[in-house]
């Protein structure tokens, strides 16, 4: 029989207290403080970000851990939605690389995960040579996204650097860790024990339970994820002024959104670059430079050439089999020089020109389009694999056409810690999709569990119970939803058009209205939750104060 470090038999478990001192019971601190430490150990310890921005302040590289631990406490499967996507990048970056063998060295899920915390960058002031000319003065640091870092690869210029040497720059906190996972065991066995001894537990514990687990989640998903890196591998070369500019002009760096939901929507937006037209000698001859018009007849006159335009109007003409060395053209500006940069990659990089294929059909380029930006594309939705391949071979030409719908999202000014698309997609959308509602869900049932709990008030009981059912149902929906759009074309492409932008005005806005709506109760219900959970501190249980002797002697905080 357990012993208590109160008698028992003089608390009427159907009586409620106010706030209770210690030390001859389990006061209301003796509940409020393992459960707050409990939380925030957890939610510290567990965080892996990317890499602040460069010069950041201390107080700027802890603002993104606050900002994330108050995610954690709030909305945690945003948090484990958000790892889940970086280690799916992650493989599917490894594995890209794997099977196409781009390195010469062992490219492990390590050197992945720390290409998706932006351990990639382009530095103006050591990437370049000093008396080169200047074609980018905006930002000092260029960031590579995963899809960037795949490109570098693929054009086998992706610099060696052992898994080591990254270990060497994360900062891992191991007494940290083993602080939190002491903590979170001696909580957790807290929690077994009172239920054994059928002894109530408070709204705030449940809580708690629920953050514990979403903490042993975020660890498993972040396990090869380095941690607190504050300096990238800058890359330097002769071939990375190219290969910068070319990644400058075609990713969102250089971009104006175009988006009524930025940063959870395929971004329809205006690379640097308006349009741009190329063929490519098959022996790789040299090209030359020189100033057309805008007719599109005087290419008919070329077989093999490349042309651009950008958005001012200029264009210009590459032809075969003069060096460009030797062609005397008057650049102006930063602009120009990011041009021509940028078509030396093209020329020189097969994958740099495989990546600029689009097919010319108004259709076809949409789907096209649509699958890269989505591969886990659903099989209702995907043409057959013979017309597949027939889009990729249509023409040579390429047309970043008027809206912007063919940005690549190859680097970025600091790696968000957020999805985003310059994230390397992986098949499998089903699963990726649900994975957000899941957690919701699994979140949701923990604080359904405490349906009959002795709440102060019953306006705060049902509150409770409406706010955890909505917060599952969401989930439930939502999944529901995305199952329906593996199996309807029809859904899939109408979702997919209200999220670039193109879908009719009315339905468009109704989503939108929809969305909002269900969202702002989404927060308030979470919002709820939190607060709920400390209110009824106030008027506990009297049994809630009653704790078995020996659970104080394990070694806790609080």
């Amino acid at each position: 029989m357990s012993t208590y470090l109160v008698n028992v038999t003089t608390l009427n478990s159907s009586t409620r207290t106010g706030w209770v001192d210690e030390p001859n019971i389990r006061g209301s601190w003796g509940i409020l403080l393992p459960c707050v430490s409990t939380l925030l150990v957890c939610s510290w310890s567990v965080m892996h970000l990317n890499l602040p921005a460069k010069s950041s302040s201390n107080t700027e590289k802890l603002i993104p851990y606050l900002y994330w631990c108050a995610i954690v406490i709030f909305g945690p499967e945003l948090a484990i939605w958000a790892a889940w996507r970086q280690l799916m990048s992650a493989r599917a970056l490894k594995r890209e690389i794997e099977e196409a063998k781009l390195t010469s060295y062992n490219f492990s899920l390590t050197h992945a995960f720390y290409a998706v915390m932006g351990g990639y960058a382009f530095d103006c002031n050591q990437s370049f040579d000093s008396e080169g000319e200047v074609f980018w003065s905006k930002t000092q640091r260029i960031t590579l996204t995963p899809k960037g870092v795949l490109l570098l690869a693929s054009c086998g210029q992706l610099p060696e650097i052992s898994a080591q040497n990254i270990a060497d720059k994360s900062k891992v906190d191991e007494l940290g860790k083993l602080i939190a996972c002491l903590q979170a065991g001696w909580f957790t066995v807290q929690i077994i024990t009172r239920l054994a001894c059928h002894l109530p537990i408070t709204l705030l514990e449940v809580r708690i339970v629920g953050h514990v687990l979403c903490a042993l989640v975020l660890y498993t998903l972040w396990w090869y994820k380095p941690r607190r890196i504050e300096e990238p591998t800058i890359l330097k070369g002769s071939w990375s002024a190219p290969l910068a500019a070319f990644i400058l002009m075609s990713s969102h760096v250089n971009a104006a959104p175009n988006s009524i939901l930025p940063g959870f929507q395929a971004e329809q937006q205006h690379a640097e670059v308006m349009a741009l037209k190329f063929r490519v000698m098959p022996d790789g001859s040299s090209v030359h430079v020189q100033s057309i018009s805008d007719d599109e007849h005087e290419m008919d006159n070329l077989d093999h050439a490349l042309q651009v335009r950008t958005k001012t109007g200029m264009s210009l003409m590459y032809e075969e089999e003069i060096d460009l060395e030797d062609t005397v053209v008057d650049w102006k500006g930063q602009a120009e020089a990011r041009l021509r940069l940028a078509c030396l990659a093209i020329q020189k990089y097969s994958a740099v020109r495989t990546l600029l294929r689009r097919p010319i059909c108004g259709e076809d380029r949409k789907y096209a389009t649509a699958l890269a930006a989505y591969p886990e594309m659903p099989k209702v939705c995907r043409k057959k694999r013979e017309r597949e391949a027939m889009l990729q071979n249509v023409s040579p030409w390429l047309e970043l056409g008027p809206h912007g719908t063919n940005v690549q999202h190859l680097a970025c000014h600091t790696a968000s810690d957020w999805p985003h698309d310059g994230l390397v997609r992986t098949t499998g959308g089903l699963v990726m999709g649900t994975v957000l509602w899941a957690a919701s869900i699994a979140f949701s049932a923990v604080h359904i569990a405490a349906w009959n709990a002795g709440f102060p008030t019953e306006a705060e009981a049902w509150l409770w119970r409406f706010s955890s059912m909505y917060i599952g149902f969401s989930g439930l929906l939502w999944a529901f939803l995305h199952v329906m759009a593996e199996l309807s074309a029809t859904l899939w492409w109408n979702w997919y058009d209200i999220m670039i932008g193109e879908a009719s005005q009315v339905l468009a806005m109704l989503v939108t209205a929809l969305c909002s709506m269900c969202g702002v109760i989404y927060i308030l219900a979470r919002a709820y939750l939190v607060v709920e959970a400390f209110v009824e501190l106030r008027s506990l249980p009297t049994m809630a104060h009653a704790i078995p002797q020996w659970s104080v002697s394990i070694p806790h905080i609080g």
